[in-house]
């Protein structure tokens, strides 16, 4: 919200809202709201601070590797 118009805050708290709803919706345990309640450091496409690779479902996405023995690239 520091670098939205005022005029736009009303709007981005009905989406917080909302997508608050949808957490305590999808997820049942404490530590699953918590891990999706952690902002995301892209936003809506903005770049990210960080060089550190993110690791999803056993991929290294920087490097389009699989983590396991087999090495393959990624399509």
């Amino acid at each position: 919200m520091k670098t939205l118009p005022v005029s736009r805050h009303e709007a981005l708290r009905h989406e917080l809202e909302l997508l608050d709803a949808a957490i305590m919706r999808e997820h049942m345990f404490d530590e699953d709201r918590a891990l999706a309640r952690i902002p995301d450091t892209q936003g809506l496409g903005g770049p990210s601070e960080s060089t550190t690779p993110m690791m999803t479902s056993g991929i290294d996405i920087e490097q389009g590797q699989m983590s396991n023995d087999s090495h393959s690239r990624v399509p």
